[in-house]
């Protein structure tokens, strides 16, 4: 998996754990890994052509075109069908986030604006289509490169240079995120419809073991309910099933030192349920690990700061040589056995997605 999609997942996950809404739990036997992210995937993995050898800055307009003209090469000899359900895919995709008519008018996927406006009219996709259509209007200059209207919203400093810009895209990116159908329901049906049906449902019976991983972590995180301090967390812990409580626990972990090491977790919010991680770690008969998450717990005083301030505060008069082995742990989020773990206990509860 490359970095982007690394860090797509992660960021994708914790906003769903940041804006859970107490959304159903998944139900034992009922997790069905579906159609829709493989498509979701398919339509990513469009920009990689292995075969180039120049490498554009990021967001330059040079990047801009290779990336369009990369993807739409890709598509070419596909149907009409298959074509829109890929492109589809890709916009579901590039417009996760909160601001997402940004990230497709002001960002590489820009060059693509134009096919994907193409693609949601033709396939009566109009609640989105029109959002783009009035967020493009928002810019005082359309026909120009990406990073120039990037440079129209924003001095790239945290400074709003157009605030009737910024208010039209929030407008507009509100209204695409409502819009119906969602574009992944429209995606599908357009494959189920077409004869290259067959090709994408043998995708989905081999998902990999790590996607159907990512993805049941997804589903919880979307119902546990919302928390910010260590008692609302033990609520939200104890109103899940025991096995969901755990693999959230044991997702959190995984996200953070994946993405900066035990030091990242402890440091992080996430941190503040480093003794419910231990004690899964007990409970699923994992000592070496639970080693681990106790010895980087070992270098704050006991009882452990639960509070995320606290151990902030704690870890700025860490020298070096502690800053440093404070991240011994890491290498649990890369080991073969808490993942093998997580699959088996799912898989024994029922949730493993089929």
């Amino acid at each position: 998996m490359n970095l982007r999609c690394i860090a797509l997942v992660v960021l994708t996950a914790l906003a769903n754990l940041a804006n859970a809404e107490d959304s159903p739990c998944p139900a034992p036997h009922q997790v069905f890994y579906p159609l829709a992210e493989v498509i979701e995937r398919e339509g990513l993995a469009l920009e990689f052509d292995f075969a180039q050898t120049t490498y554009p800055d990021y967001g330059s307009p040079a990047h801009v075109r290779q990336q369009r003209d990369t993807v739409l090469r890709a598509l070419e000899g596909k149907s009409v069908a298959e074509r829109d359900a890929l492109l589809l895919g890709r916009l579901s995709w590039s417009t996760k986030g909160t601001l997402p008519l940004l990230s497709i008018t002001a960002f590489p996927e820009a060059g693509l604006f134009d096919t994907y406006l193409d693609v949601l009219e033709r396939n009566g996709l109009e609640q989105h289509a029109a959002a783009l259509r009035i967020a493009r209007t928002g810019f005082p200059i359309w026909n120009t490169t990406a990073e120039e209207r990037y440079a129209q919203w924003s001095d790239g400093k945290g400074n709003i240079l157009d605030p009737l810009l910024d208010t039209t895209l929030r407008a507009q990116s509100d209204a695409f995120l409502k819009a119906q159908p969602p574009l992944l329901d429209k995606a599908q049906a357009l494959l189920e419809g077409d004869p290259s049906y067959p090709v994408y449902a043998a995708k989905l019976e081999n998902v990999e073991a790590y996607d159907r991983h990512i993805y049941l972590m997804q589903q919880i995180g979307t119902c546990v309910p919302r928390y910010a301090t260590p008692e609302q967390a033990d609520t939200a812990l104890a109103a899940l099933p025991p096995i969901l409580a755990d693999l959230h626990v044991i997702d959190l972990f995984l996200l953070e030192s994946g993405n900066g090491g035990m030091h990242q977790y402890i440091f992080n919010s996430a941190g503040m349920l480093a003794p419910q991680f231990a004690d899964v770690l007990a409970r699923w008969d994992l000592p070496e690990q639970e080693a681990a998450v106790r010895d980087a717990m070992a270098y704050f005083p006991a009882p452990y700061p639960r509070d995320t301030q606290r151990r902030r505060g704690i870890m700025q008069g860490f020298d070096r040589a502690t800053d440093s082995a404070l991240n011994d742990g890491t290498w649990i989020s890369d080991d073969p056995a808490i993942w093998d773990a997580v699959e088996e206990r799912a898989q024994a509860a029922g949730y493993w997605p089929q």
